[in-house]
């Protein structure tokens, strides 16, 4: 029954849908020990420092709160200003003129997966779909570990529907393994 259905869903993709995006490609690009390290370091070193330092110097307890005080201000700013520039080049990083946030219409068939806009149109045979995961706000079809095709929950008609549409997503993926 599901081998002749044709999804079909035309929408405009925003923001919130490049940044579901790009949070799982660091996700999936930094992993284990990686992430960790990667985003505990410098909270680590500022810390580190922090207890170190007075005690090489034989600082007094007084000294010493101090000094913690200011290294927990310090991660506190790091994370913040981390945060800070993350959102500023996710929201610069693409043009209101450009592919991703062009009308779009996408077609899920038995075929694979087409997506159609007023600069290109792509298909993607469903061995070239790798997973797909469900985020708050989009269905992303990965073509690759950080690479995935957007298509936002919002054309979708219902729970049902989404349902429905994972069910067969899945089935795509399982019958198209290489």
């Amino acid at each position: 029954m599901n081998e002749q259905k044709v999804y079909s869903f035309s929408y405009t993709k925003n923001l919130a849908h490049y940044k579901e995006l790009c949070a799982f490609a660091r996700k999936q690009m930094t992993t284990g020990k990686s992430r960790l390290l990667l985003g505990a370091a410098p909270a680590i070193i500022i810390f580190s420092l922090g207890v170190t330092i007075p005690i090489l110097f034989k600082m007094d307890a007084i000294e010493i709160k101090q000094i913690a005080l200011v290294s927990g201000i310090s991660i506190l700013l790091y994370i913040l200003c981390l945060s800070l520039i993350t959102n500023s080049m996710t929201s610069s990083s693409l043009s209101k003129d450009g592919l991703f946030y062009a009308p779009t219409t996408m077609k899920l068939s038995a075929h694979g997966v087409e997506e159609i806009s007023e600069f290109c149109a792509t298909t993607y045979r469903w061995n070239c779909i790798k997973d797909y995961t469900e985020n708050n706000d989009s269905l992303l079809l990965f073509v690759d570990k950080a690479m995935a095709v957007v298509l936002p929950k919002s054309v979708i008609a219902n729970d049902q529907e989404v349902e429905e549409l994972k069910t067969f997503i899945s089935d795509q993926i399982n019958k198209h393994k290489p």
